[in-house]
């Protein structure tokens, strides 16, 4: 585990973007996937080109990839809503990645005293493989936000985890440089086939985007510890007679069973209970999973923080510590506990003193 309680690093400031679009799962579900995947893709390659003639270009291939998605009897929605808490779900339609990066990172710096001076680093994380995030968001934030002198550079690989790994990044970067004090966090999802937003029947993967600026000499928000354990070769090979789809059917239980001695280890290490514990976030994968977890760990599920906004990959962490400390749940001086799931497989964990 990486401690942190003497390092006086901490969350300056949190923001998250959530598109315009959101759909009931009903909605989303009755949506024509082939004309929603040539529009994606229009969004995807910004070419020189008329909308409707890209449409058009892009019709057989969008026509091969809607069909990568599963989809849900009315039985089966109502079923699906009750088991993961999710009522509908936020689709960017004529935003790219890039673009919802650009507008959650200017909206931080907008709301930050002094702009982006004293920003020494900036950090890109993601998972979605469109768009080659890694070469071109990082890069045009550089550019849009005026960071001269700040070298830019992308996190991504680790599906919902990377924001966690940046944070990592950054933590250590300040720790052994000096003359780091300051990093700019920026993460955007987009989905888009053949990439399936409806995971497995067991949540519904909504777009957006968030930011985080990290600094030293904090006395609010501070990291006290970060962790990330990975089970994905157990998840991916595992016993020989488990079938692959077996394994999906029950990765909300799985979920809970690894999560559950991750938390235990984090609370032995930094010698907490849950009576220290103000709040326990959840990623918004699936309530059921999170009721599992409530009990397997025996925290009070009243301590337990979660949204229905559809599970929001690498900006779901962040949009729970937002929600949080902005909705009144916690107090300064609270501890929180915030977990990430990552759909390789691994879970990470931050823990937070507000």
């Amino acid at each position: 585990m990486f401690n942190l309680s003497n390092a006086q690093i901490g969350i300056e400031l949190l923001d998250f973007y959530l598109p315009k679009t959101r759909y009931s799962i009903e909605e989303y579900m009755r949506l024509p996937k082939v004309n929603l995947t040539a529009h994606n893709l229009t969004t995807v390659w910004n070419w020189a080109a008329e909308p409707a003639a890209l449409l058009r270009f892009f019709e057989t291939e969008a026509a091969a990839l809607s069909g990568c998605e599963a989809t849900l009897s009315e039985e089966e929605i109502a079923q699906f809503k009750t088991r993961t808490g999710t009522g509908h779900v936020y689709c960017a339609m004529d935003e790219s990645c890039s673009d919802m990066a650009v507008t959650v990172a200017r909206r931080i710096i907008a709301r930050r005293t002094g702009g982006t001076g004293g920003i020494d680093g900036l950090i890109c994380f993601h998972s979605t493989l469109d768009e080659e995030p890694n070469v071109s968001v990082s890069g045009r934030l550089q550019h849009e936000l005026r960071l001269k002198g700040v070298s830019p550079f992308a996190i991504g690989q680790k599906s919902g985890n990377a924001g966690l790994m940046a944070l990592k990044a950054a933590c250590h970067l300040m720790l052994s440089e000096e003359e780091l004090s300051s990093f700019l966090l920026v993460g955007a999802e987009k989905t888009i086939p053949p990439y399936p937003r409806l995971f497995a029947k067991t949540t519904m993967i909504s777009d957006g985007a968030c930011a985080m600026i990290v600094n030293r000499q904090s006395e609010r928000r501070r990291i006290l510890g970060l962790e990330l354990v990975d089970f994905s070769s157990e998840w991916f090979y595992g016993a020989q007679n488990s079938r692959p789809e077996t394994k999906i059917e029950r990765i909300d239980e799985l979920f809970a069973a690894k999560a559950a001695p991750l938390i235990e280890g984090v609370c032995s290490e930094m010698n907490l209970g849950w009576q220290d514990v103000a709040l326990l976030l959840i990623p918004n994968f699936n309530i059921s999973a999170a009721r599992n977890l409530s009990m397997r760990t025996k925290v009070p599920w009243e301590k337990v923080w979660i949204s229905g906004d559809g599970y929001a990959l690498n900006s779901d962490l962040v949009r729970n510590l937002a929600t949080a400390l902005e909705g009144g749940r916690v107090k300064p001086g609270d501890i929180i506990m915030a977990l990430s799931l990552g759909l390789d497989f691994s879970i990470g964990c931050m823990v937070l003193q507000v």
